[in-house]
């Protein structure tokens, strides 16, 4: 399902009138389109500021038996057509209320590269901790690992880190990363998950792309919701490395990925 089809299908989806095929599709882009999934959170807004302060005047009978002839009475499908022709007016109004209420905070965000990235990057290791994007290759040695990302990206990820007794490596598996496919490392420390994704640089243009400048040692760049991102960049490929674990842990198996030979 594409952003367009998405977001117009809003008002079907929270009213309970998507099919479950539809359903399941549109919250599989939701959660994979941060624009749409922002959409979203301004629409479910909108319409709680919509009804609970516009005035409230009780329908007259005679109202209700026509609303109820022209859309229960028959299979209670409702054309995609004439659901555009009656969100027309709501439409205007969404547009001004949205463009005052949240235009400025995502222009902002779409300024902030440092902030996307990592929040694409928290977002990506939630998914991974809540079983959406289940490790496609379970090993601890680097030797299966790595080759099983040969065919399935368009570049080799750059690492040498085995693991070690602190830091087992757990397997891996390939990720959406700003809009283009990565290698994904999950290392554990103790009951924690660790991701570490590998994101070449090149290729990557336009607002959703590695910000310049990354440091050439593993440094804290971003937290969010409990999660800390350290990050840093070697032969224009940026490493993130993801957690809740606190900062100098997170550090330490930084240091132990770039050093390792």
């Amino acid at each position: 399902m594409d952003c367009r089809t998405t977001r117009l299908l809003f008002s079907d989806a929270q009213n309970g009138r998507l099919a479950l095929d539809d359903l399941q599709q549109r919250q599989l882009h939701l959660r994979a389109c941060d624009p749409c999934g922002q959409a979203e959170q301004s629409e479910l807004a909108l319409t709680r500021v919509l009804r609970d302060r516009l005035p409230h005047h009780p329908a007259s009978s005679a109202l209700k038996n026509r609303l109820e002839d022209r859309w229960l009475a028959s299979s209670r499908r409702v054309s995609l057509p004439r659901l555009r022709s009656l969100l027309v007016p709501i439409g205007v109004v969404a547009g001004l209320v949205l463009a005052m209420a949240v235009g400025f905070s995502m222009g902002k965000r779409r300024g902030d590269p440092v902030a996307l990235v990592g929040t694409e990057a928290v977002n990506d290791h939630l998914r991974m901790l809540e079983g959406e994007t289940p490790l496609q290759v379970l090993a601890s040695d680097l030797h299966q690992v790595k080759p099983w990302f040969a065919g399935k990206l368009d570049f080799a990820p750059s690492i040498t880190f085995k693991g070690d007794d602190d830091y087992p490596l757990l397997g891996g598996e390939v990720v959406r990363f700003l809009e283009r496919r990565v290698a994904c490392f999950v290392f554990a420390r103790r009951l924690h998950k660790i991701s570490l994704f590998v994101v070449p640089k090149q290729d990557l243009a336009g607002p959703r792309e590695i910000p310049a400048g990354l440091s050439s040692t593993p440094t804290p760049s971003f937290t969010s919701r409990g999660f800390s991102v350290v990050s840093w960049e070697r032969d224009e490929v940026a490493y993130l490395l993801v957690s809740d674990l606190n900062t100098a842990e997170l550090l330490d198996l930084g240091h132990r990925i770039q050093s390792s030979r």
